[in-house]
């Protein structure tokens, strides 16, 4: 279930910033620390390994600080993000006792995480274009359940810790000397297992993170 359709939405999303921009791109000086916010939509799903559900994607959003410190071409960087991920479940054949309701409601899991990513990444010169990976780690501070029906109540309980892999590719201009913005398509791939039972949840998220950062030092 993987989002390739809209994974290149987000591309063709950067070439335009990248296209409609002038030549000027944001050249990272050495021994620079960037700090900005960062924030955009995100389409969210779960891997399961259950035969036959009936759990779809979603689209949710981040939103956060973002802290980078540059090397030169290389670089590391660093956010601290609040992302609203999980599932829409729409429980097929499910038979419901009441005259009012015509169709079965589809249901949203919300799953509320403080996430920290960790990544190394380098600068492609001359163009504006970035790539970055490493890792992330999740906390789980809220989840909630609502349907189309116009109830809600809360998710059953989730682990409370996440991590995983985390990658993207983004196009970084320079507005001032030390003002950039910036646009970068990331996924972040799960690889613990959050749901308490023997069923296998596995988070997985791709957002576009739209960026504006004020360069600090030289």
């Amino acid at each position: 279930m993987a989002p390739y359709y809209y994974v290149k939405n987000l591309i063709l999303t950067l070439l335009f910033f990248y296209s409609a921009g002038t030549f000027c791109s944001a050249q990272s000086e050495p021994n620079t620390f960037q700090i900005g916010v960062v924030a955009g939509p995100s389409h969210v799903f779960i891997r399961d390994d259950r035969k036959g559900n009936d759990i779809k994607s979603d689209f949710r959003g981040a939103a956060g600080i973002s802290l980078r410190y540059n090397f030169g071409l290389l670089f590391l960087k660093s956010d601290l993000l609040y992302e609203n991920k999980g599932y829409s479940f729409e429980p097929n054949g499910l038979v419901i006792n009441d005259p009012a309701v015509v169709s079965s409601p589809i249901y949203h899991f919300h799953f509320h995480y403080l996430t920290l990513p960790v990544l190394l990444g380098v600068d492609i010169p001359e163009t504006g274009f970035f790539l970055n990976a490493g890792s992330y780690g999740g906390l789980l501070l809220n989840e909630t359940a609502t349907s189309d029906a116009g109830n809600s109540d809360g998710a059953s309980n989730k682990h409370k810790h996440d991590f995983g892999l985390s990658g993207g590719v983004g196009y970084s201009k320079a507005l001032a000397p030390k003002l950039d913005v910036s646009a970068e398509v990331r996924h972040n791939y799960g690889l613990n297992n959050i749901h308490p039972s023997d069923y296998l949840h596995k988070n997985n998220s791709t957002s576009l993170l739209l960026g504006v950062h004020y360069t600090i030092g030289n």
